[in-house]
């Protein structure tokens, strides 16, 4: 008899780590935007999403993206950050919970919806991981946009940094439509 994974297996061994369990999990590639994306999800199990937002149109995009995917078991944690201090003021505090705004009301109706908005002196993508791990969320999901080079070098890419930084499975949803 197979392992439910949340019960003993039928060789009375202890339940599989969450980790074991992710690795067994069957493998779903996705086209998106020209792309791929590689996610891992169990058919019928709970998955935990973060999403990180910095503006309504970003809400909107990935909300687009999670509505056929997410299911009533599932989790969505929506992640806004700013830097904080002398670099926030009170439109981007106002910006960013639009933001969480959008996201609670495409989704709620569908799953469970966090919203969280930091103000803690960190880089936005050192929030959004911190907070993925945190939580052990099983999928991170980040917008792009398409930029000049001279842009990202000067001014970085957080979906870049998150992309470099984090471990978790993620789903990369372009922002604008690709031609």
């Amino acid at each position: 008899m197979p392992c439910d994974f949340t019960s003993q297996c039928s060789d009375g061994d202890a339940p599989l780590p969450r980790w074991r369990v992710r690795l067994l999990r069957w493998v779903e590639i996705l086209a998106i935007g020209g792309g791929f994306l590689v996610s891992a999800r169990t058919s019928g199990s709970m998955t935990t999403y973060v999403l990180a937002t910095n503006h309504v149109d970003t809400s909107a995009k990935l909300c687009d993206y999670l509505l056929d995917r997410v299911s009533g078991s599932d989790e969505v944690h929506a992640v806004n950050s700013l830097p904080g201090g002398s670099a926030t003021d009170t439109d981007d505090v106002r910006d960013g919970e639009e933001a969480l705004n959008v996201v609670s009301s495409r989704l709620d109706t569908i799953t469970t919806v966090e919203s969280h908005q930091f103000v803690r002196g960190n880089e936005p993508h050192e929030d959004v991981i911190e907070h993925a791990e945190e939580i052990d969320a099983d999928e991170i999901v980040i917008g792009i946009r398409r930029r000049n080079p001279t842009a990202k070098v000067v001014f970085g890419s957080t979906a870049q940094q998150i992309m470099l930084h984090s471990n978790r499975p993620m789903a990369v949803v372009p922002l604008v439509d690709v031609e």
